[in-house]
């Protein structure tokens, strides 16, 4: 096999596709089946070394797909999934309520998104407090059977960390063992290690819940339109088939409020609630980005010192220029406090603090004299206005 070969095609083809297309060659002309599995993946890792964390993936799914080959598709009797009208269906039991607004229920995907380091984590903490004492912040929790808590991102000794808060948060004791509330770490697992773990922990009879905090790690390429519909139908099939509330974490992109890549998109659309958290100057929005059931009112909390958030109330929205100004101001605040600076200096120590450049540090400095958040003393050196000294001390 070499990379050259069986591709006759008027665009040249990616590494990527290039991979795929060599895998299914190989199902369709036998040359797996004579190697054998572990010979047929050793080759393919020397050939594409740079994709060898998707090979394995890849593998799996032609296979797959060339095992069902030739197999008669099943038969399906349209009678069993007909909607009759006078069937008395009833509504969904609620696992989470926001207020008296249904959130989520079992055999459902909730997406939880946010900024990277905005927060996620922590707001998967309270929901986990309201389900066992029934109401935290706002949340409102419906308790029937335990959690199965899945972190595929933090080190062993922070999800330790994570656990103690939490049951801290649930009123349970730090170090105490809770059998209703399991938590494992998978950050040293590969995709398919933590596919098995997760389906696992799924089949558990004795949890309701099953959080996975970060979704993305369960895939390798989080813009493959392939593997992230397939991902996302997957997550959804096994809330189904085990009744089960899968919660899922992942991040926003870091320009826009979208959740990152095809994965996010695929996943947003496949969730019964999507809930956006927000985080300016220590305070924390909770939001209904899309739901099934109706929007509910925004609620904000803060964090005390000693890691337990406190109820706030829902600050002003802002427009776009006026985060903008904010975040100058909040900027310079920094930059200036206790300091005299010349332009030079506070133009450098701007730029540092915001990454970006001169040009730009200069236009928000002009924006700040206008607005009276600095001032210019008769060395021409910059301080802040006294409303900000004051607020400083």
């Amino acid at each position: 096999m070499t990379r050259e070969n069986n591709y006759k095609t008027d665009q040249p083809l990616t590494e990527w596709q290039k991979l795929r297309k060599d895998i299914n060659d190989g199902f369709e002309d036998g040359r797996w089946k004579m190697l054998g599995e572990t010979d047929s993946l050793r080759l393919l890792r020397e050939v594409y070394p740079l994709q060898a964390n998707k090979i394995i993936l890849l593998y799996n799914e032609a296979k797959r797909q060339y095992a069902d080959k030739g197999k008669a598709a099943p038969e399906i009797d349209p009678a069993k999934y007909l909607i009759n009208i006078s069937d008395n269906v009833s509504d969904p039991e609620p696992i989470f309520k926001i207020g008296d607004r249904l959130l989520c229920s079992p055999g459902n995907i909730l997406t939880i998104k946010a900024k990277q380091k905005g927060g996620k984590t922590f707001l998967v903490s309270c929901f986990i407090a309201a389900y066992f004492k029934g109401e935290y912040l706002q949340i409102f929790g419906i308790k029937s059977k335990g959690i199965g808590l899945l972190d595929t991102e933090q080190s062993l000794q922070q999800c330790h960390k994570i656990l103690r808060r939490t049951h801290k948060m649930s009123g349970f004791a730090p170090f105490a063992e809770y059998p209703e509330l399991k938590m494992y770490y998978a950050s040293e697992l590969d995709v398919p290690e933590r596919w098995a773990l997760f389906e696992a922990i799924a089949k558990n009879p004795e949890i309701s819940i099953l959080f996975v905090d970060v979704s993305t790690d369960l895939i390798n390429d989080i813009n493959d339109q392939v593997e992230t519909k397939t991902a996302a139908d997957r997550i959804q099939k096994i809330a189904k088939e085990n009744s089960l509330l899968i919660v899922c974490t992942i991040h926003e992109n870091k320009k826009d409020s979208n959740a990152t890549g095809f994965f996010g998109g695929s996943l947003q659309k496949k969730s019964e609630a999507v809930v956006s958290l927000e985080k300016l100057d220590g305070i924390f929005t909770v939001k209904a980005t899309d739901t099934r059931h109706g929007d509910w009112p925004d609620f904000c909390f803060t964090i005390d010192e000693n890691g337990l958030p406190i109820p706030m109330d829902t600050p002003i929205r802002m427009t776009v220029s006026e985060v903008k100004e904010h975040n100058i101001h909040n900027n310079l605040k920094h930059v200036l406090a206790g300091q005299r600076l010349t332009h030079t200096e506070l133009v450098e120590k701007y730029t540092a603090r915001e990454l970006c450049s001169e040009s730009t540090s200069k236009r928000h400095i002009k924006t700040a004299l206008s607005n009276d958040w600095i001032k210019v003393q008769s060395d021409n050196r910059y301080i802040l206005s006294k409303n900000d000294q004051d607020e400083n001390e």
